[in-house]
């Protein structure tokens, strides 16, 4: 089943615990998910041309990230989960900017629509403390991406998995390993929009994997920039799901397999800094 998903053990269990997907007990006690089920919750949280459409009409309409906090915690609802809900928002970051290659979105209107999700994605963050003990993790991004909201997301995703993020920004592979000198973190996460050049891309994937102490820290990069292949060092996750069961198998060695569920705030229950 969770090959069939793209998701770790892990996550499956949790999804199962908090109601997600229905399951029977074997009479080893251990749980039995049906095919059909799996299938019709990954169709049930894969959003329609429709639907993206409809979404990306929401995020040029906002003003605020006030405007997009009840349609995320719709997506979030309906998901039932952060990872699937925000793998559901890459496709219409991918309608954006479809639209603005096109030419019928200006510079201004792409990256407002951008930076307003990414504020409402921090609101949830802010609302979304880690469990007590997580491990940490840094997020951050390729040197001059202005495009942020998947570091923002990706945090959200790494809280709910039970992971204690920081995020700082774009940087260089060297104050990456300043940032991990200051506060050690287990883990690296970096992504690249697509927004950024492909030669900066790769020339922090090369720097990074040669830097003091990152190359030490299990790293994965990801998001919508153009990554080469092979990478030096670390994996390059493709999605949301994928970059839930990296995490699940990295915090394994910390807490087994027992993830504490967090409870998702509304940003209104948060301190506006």
């Amino acid at each position: 089943m969770a090959a069939l998903a793209g998701i770790s053990v892990a996550t499956v269990k949790r999804w199962a615990e908090i109601g997600l997907l229905p399951f029977e007990r074997t009479s080893g006690g251990h749980r039995r998910f049906r095919r059909a089920d799996v299938e019709a919750y990954l169709l049930a949280t894969t959003p329609n041309d429709d639907a993206v459409t409809r979404r990306a009409e929401e995020f040029l309409a906002a003003r605020t990230p006030l405007d997009l906090e009840a349609g995320l915690l719709r997506d979030r609802a309906a998901a039932g989960a952060w990872a699937p809900a925000c793998d559901a928002l890459g496709k219409v970051y991918s309608e954006l900017l479809g639209r603005r290659r096109e030419g019928r979105l200006t510079a201004v209107q792409w990256l407002g629509a951008l930076e307003l999700l990414r504020a409402a994605i921090a609101r949830f963050l802010e609302a979304t403390p880690p469990p007590p003990g997580a491990p940490r993790l840094l997020v951050a991004a390729v040197p001059g991406d202005r495009v942020l909201f998947v570091p923002a997301m990706f945090a959200l995703v790494a809280v709910e998995a039970g992971w204690a993020p920081r995020l700082c920004g774009p940087v260089t592979a060297a104050e990456v390993a300043e940032e991990l000198g200051r506060e050690p973190a287990e883990a690296l996460f970096v992504s690249a929009s697509a927004d950024s050049r492909a030669e900066t891309v790769a020339a922090f994937a090369r720097e990074i994997a040669a830097a003091p102490g990152a190359a030490r820290r299990a790293l994965a990069v990801g998001g919508f920039g153009a990554w080469p292949e092979p990478l030096p060092a670390g994996e390059q996750l493709r999605s949301f799901g994928e970059a839930t069961a990296w995490l699940d198998r990295l915090r394994a060695p910390h807490q087994g397999e027992k993830v504490p569920v967090q409870r998702i705030a509304s940003p209104s229950e948060a301190p506006i800094r």
